[in-house]
């Protein structure tokens, strides 16, 4: 056997294990590209959800905010979250109670307005009945009760706005990691199609020569 069929044999597994190389790299290449598609699918789908759940949380604070919010409205925008958490169904739970005071401030007893009325023809002054009445304990009531909703909506939002930031965080780190990971294989095959390309020239001529040596 001739040097150059010597060398035109090792370039030929040189060229082998190049190709196996070349296939394994561009199936781990696929597989990463697969991966990414479906963490990309479930990160968007994620941060949608997160993202509406939290303009919907602002508006119903809004809403909530107010004197006499429409309960209904509230109710609706919060039924539209689509990110879940047990505090959720607490706030829809107290927005469906019809146990709260009304938002209206309640009038004066009657009996108070009677005492009232036959005070005034006598010069005498009012009773201390009706000088203690003060409807501000049903505005308080009210105030107690929308502001525990109000504490819990503000509570979930910071909630979601956190888990928001990670989901999106999530996204850019794994997006950056894939790139890397990308960017190493692409390099690495582009590498050893070079590498086997000059190989497989150098084989062809060896062989040449080895052929033309014989005669």
């Amino acid at each position: 056997i001739t040097k150059a069929e010597s060398d035109a044999a090792e370039l030929g597994r040189e060229v082998d294990a190049l190709d196996a190389e070349i296939d394994q790299l561009t199936t781990q290449k696929k597989e990463a590209a697969e991966v990414r598609a479906s963490q990309h699918k479930e990160n968007v789908a994620l941060i949608r959800d997160y993202s509406e759940s939290v303009d919907a949380l602002k508006r119903a604070i809004q809403v909530v905010s107010a004197q006499n919010y429409d309960r209904e409205q509230a109710e609706a925008l919060l039924q539209r979250i689509p990110a879940k958490a047990p505090e959720l169904e607490s706030i829809l739970a107290a927005l469906q109670s019809r146990d709260g005071p009304s938002p209206a401030p309640a009038p004066a007893p009657a009996a108070a307005a009677g005492q009232l009325e036959s005070a005034e023809p006598s010069g005498l002054a009012p009773t201390a009945d009706v000088e203690s009445y003060d409807p501000q304990p049903a505005v308080d009531g009210y105030k107690f009760q929308s502001g525990g909703i109000l504490e819990l909506l503000e509570s979930l939002l910071d909630k979601f706005s956190k888990e928001l930031a990670e989901a999106q965080e999530a996204e850019s780190n794994q997006a950056h990691e894939f790139g890397l990971v990308e960017l190493h294989l692409r390099n690495t095959i582009a590498k050893d199609t070079s590498d086997r390309h000059e190989k497989a020239q150098l084989r062809a001529s060896k062989k040449a020569a080895s052929a033309k040596a014989q005669g």
